[in-house]
C-alpha cells in the first residue's frame, strides 16, 4: 500500500525548529508562533487546511495539552480519525493509583499509563482534563 505521509510541525520560532531539518527533502509543513519560519500562526491552521484537501487523512499528534485539545476538536468535528499522545504524571505506572486518569466519552476514565499514552481522539472528552 502506497500512503503519502506529511508532517505538520509547530514551533514557537525558528530557534526551536532545529529538529525540522531532519525532515529536509521530505514532506513537511512548518508553522511558528512568531512567523520566523514557515506559516505565521498555529500548527492547527496548517492541519485544518490539509484536512480540507484530504478526505482520507489520519492524524497522529503529540505536543502540549492545549494544542492536542485543538487537534481533538478539529478532527472529531470533521470525523477525521486521530490518535493523540498524552502526557501525564504517572505515579505508579501500573494503573493502580489512578493518578493519570483522563475522562472519556460515555463516562468513566482511561488510565494514561496503561490504556495509553496514545488514545483515539474521539474517545476523549477533553485533553488536559485530568480527574
Amino acid at each position: 500500500v502506497d500512503v503519502a505521509v506529511e508532517a505538520v510541525l509547530g514551533f514557537r520560532g525558528a530557534h526551536h525548529a532545529q529538529a525540522a531539518r531532519l525532515l529536509d527533502g521530505g514532506s513537511a509543513a512548518l508553522a511558528t508562533d512568531d512567523g520566523s519560519i514557515g506559516h505565521h500562526g498555529l500548527v492547527t491552521d496548517l492541519l485544518a487546511a490539509r484536512l480540507d484537501d484530504d478526505d482520507h487523512a489520519v492524524v497522529y499528534a503529540c505536543g502540549p495539552p492545549g494544542m492536542l485539545e485543538a487537534v481533538r476538536v478539529l478532527c472529531t468535528g470533521r470525523g477525521v480519525a486521530a490518535q493523540l499522545a498524552l502526557e501525564a504524571g504517572m505515579a505508579c505506572g501500573y494503573g493502580a493509583c489512578f493518578g493519570c486518569v483522563v475522562p472519556v466519552a460515555g463516562g468513566g476514565y482511561a488510565r494514561v499509563c496503561v490504556d495509553g499514552p496514545v488514545l483515539d481522539a474521539d474517545r476523549l472528552v477533553a485533553v488536559g482534563a485530568h480527574a
